[in-house]
């Protein structure tokens, strides 16, 4: 209930500052990776979750527009952050936390399990994408 409380007292600024929002990303159906596709979806929940108002954008040369090459990519007034963690942290820094009613050690936890499962779905994606003959043909070099 705290967590609803803080995001209700925060909506107003929020909303404000995050009028313009947009989250960028490649063209889904077309060009995405399954990786990128992955991240676009995370970030989409992320920011539905939070009730954070945002635009998203798909466009072909999504990551040359990205601050670090990577996508998918968050513009919220003059500040751009690209992938999840950093996204995620990015929010935390306004003021708005999911975790924030677990304590120090469950968020840490939850830290640990989440960059274990994201390491080795990012591996098996990768894997999937490249070497099995198949989804290569159809998905991947198509």
């Amino acid at each position: 209930m705290a967590l609803l409380n803080h995001i209700i007292d925060t909506l107003p600024v929020m909303n404000e500052e995050w009028s313009d929002a947009v989250l960028f990303s490649p063209l889904q159906a077309e060009q995405a990776m399954m990786d990128q596709f992955a991240d676009t979806l995370a970030v989409r929940v992320f920011l539905k979750m939070a009730n954070l108002p945002y635009r998203l954008e798909q466009r072909q040369n999504a990551h040359f527009m990205s601050p670090t090459g990577e996508v998918p990519f968050l513009r919220v007034k003059n500040s751009l952050t690209a992938e999840f963690s950093p996204i995620v942290d990015f929010v935390g820094k306004k003021g708005i936390k999911l975790s924030d009613s677990l304590t120090a050690s469950e968020q840490s936890d939850i830290q640990a399990y989440c960059a274990l499962i994201e390491e080795t779905l990012r591996n098996a994606e990768k894997y999937i994408s490249w070497l099995d003959e198949e989804c290569y043909d159809k998905v991947t070099s198509g």
